[in-house]
């Protein structure tokens, strides 16, 4: 009676031991696992979307031509001062910060600016009459 005793003393202290082993093993586990160091990841562009607190406005067209006319200034400081107007390469130089896809759907004073298949195109609009020097220089409405 005594050896069936120690034999199911001997029993509850090995299963005892492989149930510790087991925990210990994985929390060893789950702690390398939390320490992997994740692979390259691939750099998301930010939009306006992802900084809490930046939602667009629009500006009123007073305002907007304000921030225009600061825009031509520091073109004329830093590119020179134009002869027939403002044109987006003036502001891509001045401004590194623009692209030109930034100019989609602007107006100039005989045409718009168009952006598609990743270039800057200008379309004249004979409704302004015979195309002068100045026709793609950007008007107050662009």
């Amino acid at each position: 009676m005594i050896r069936e005793h120690e034999s199911k003393h001997a029993l509850v202290i090995t299963l005892l031991l492989l149930l510790g082993l087991l925990l210990v093993a994985g929390v060893i586990i789950a702690f390398n696992q939390s320490m992997e160091v994740p692979g390259p990841v691939e750099p998301k562009p930010v939009t306006d979307d992802d900084i809490p607190g930046r939602e667009i406005t629009p500006l009123s067209f007073e305002s907007a031509v304000e921030v225009g006319r600061m825009m031509e200034h520091y073109v004329v400081e830093e590119v020179g001062q134009p002869i027939e107007g403002f044109e987006p390469a003036m502001f891509l130089e001045a401004f590194p910060g623009l692209e030109e896809s930034d100019f989609k759907f602007v107006n100039s004073a005989q045409g718009m600016y168009f952006y598609a298949e990743g270039a800057l195109s200008w379309e004249y609009d004979p409704a302004f009459g015979p195309e002068h020097s100045a026709a793609r220089a950007i008007n107050d409405q662009g």
